[in-house]
């Protein structure tokens, strides 16, 4: 039964689809995942490593917040590279 007294913009639509980006929050991904993994393992590599020959802690110190400033720019570079695909534009033209 079809109510007429609905204003066309309220009443549902028929051919209505859900539109999808391919987009998802950010923690959803598996590159997160590798990340967080990749970063551990560079702390412990640097613990155990530490903890065997002290002398060479500087070094070590500094290496290590490399590597993780390096994973970190990777994961940031693979995030923007997944964005940049998507075809989903805003009202505004930006595509974001």
């Amino acid at each position: 039964m079809t109510n007429h007294l609905i204003h066309p913009a309220l009443a549902p639509r028929r051919n209505a689809r859900h539109r999808h980006n391919g987009l998802t929050i950010f923690f959803d991904h598996t590159e997160l995942i590798v990340y967080g993994l990749a970063v551990l393992g560079v702390f412990v590599a640097y613990d155990l490593e530490s903890a065997s020959s002290p002398t060479r802690s500087e070094a070590l110190t500094d290496k290590t917040w490399l590597y993780v400033t390096v994973l970190t720019v990777g994961y940031m570079i693979s995030r923007g590279l997944a964005r940049s695909g998507s075809h989903e534009h805003c009202q505004n033209g930006q595509t974001w």
